[in-house]
């Protein structure tokens, strides 16, 4: 007996949930259906679209939200999550803060190259007759200004300030002269940021969209990877140059006396 009330009841609720769920659809059709019909140009959707920027649509899925479209100049735009906004520029951003991050490592290993070299420069001073040590020292700091301009550049690109954006220009046609691997690299960033999706990623609203998605992950474009091998190129040079020099009859005094006639050379010239 007592089953046999279990079931019914269990079978009442079955059913009286089947009901309500009929009755939420029904309702939501109706209301969906006179809402479509007012987009589709009555009189209701044109007066919405002159007082409101935003405008709601019923969505097709009852448990989904409504869409949001912006009006923009009479026509409506769905409006986007700004992950899904920041996905269509991805790439086009990356590429873009890679040269920001070159920049900063060139910036970076000048930096350290000059305060080498400085060091160097004051062992002679100090240990041989080296006597053009502050002029050296002087083109060392001018250098050691150039490189920390070239990292602040590259911080602003990476940034996306208009201030990074104009001496990546800048930086870019210094480079034209680099052919053809400064040319190829000058041409690629010029692109990148002049045309219409870079302009839009140097924009406020887009550095909106990278503030409200600071954990978005960016992907690694291809140019990431060409600087990545230009580097390594560059180490490996360094470091077979630096064992050629060890490994040859490398002799301190003549460096010292190139210097010294290079040096004296341009005094004569003044």
């Amino acid at each position: 007996m007592l089953s046999n009330q279990t079931a019914s009841l269990a079978l009442f609720l079955l059913l009286h949930e089947i009901r309500m769920e009929l009755l939420i659809r029904f309702a939501y059709n109706t209301q969906a259906s006179s809402r479509i019909s007012q987009y589709q140009g009555g009189s209701n959707f044109r007066n919405e679209m002159s007082q409101s920027k935003y405008v709601v649509k019923p969505n097709t899925n009852p448990y989904a939200p409504p869409d949001v479209y912006v009006n923009v100049g009479g026509r409506l735009e769905k409006r986007q999550e700004p992950t899904d906004i920041r996905s269509q520029f991805a790439h086009h951003e990356a590429s873009i803060r890679v040269y920001g991050w070159a920049w900063m490592v060139y910036g970076v290993l000048g930096m350290v190259c000059n305060l080498l070299f400085a060091g160097f420069i004051l062992y002679l001073y100090l240990a041989t007759s080296f006597d053009s040590v502050l002029y050296m020292l002087i083109s060392i700091a001018v250098s050691m200004a150039i490189c920390f301009g070239i990292f602040m550049i590259g911080r602003g690109i990476r940034k996306l300030t208009d201030g990074g954006k104009t001496g990546g220009i800048v930086l870019a046609i210094l480079n034209f002269v680099g052919f053809p691997v400064g040319t190829a690299l000058a041409v690629h960033y010029w692109w990148l940021v002049n045309s219409d999706m870079g302009k839009y990623i140097f924009s406020d609203p887009y550095r909106a969209i990278v503030s409200a998605t600071p954990k978005y992950r960016l992907p690694i474009p291809w140019i990431g990877w060409v600087f990545v091998a230009l580097f390594a190129i560059t180490l490996i040079s360094l470091i077979v140059v630096v064992l050629i020099l060890i490994n040859s009859d490398f002799e301190l005094q003549k460096v010292i006396e190139a210097f010294n006639e290079l040096i004296d050379g341009k005094d004569l010239k003044r």
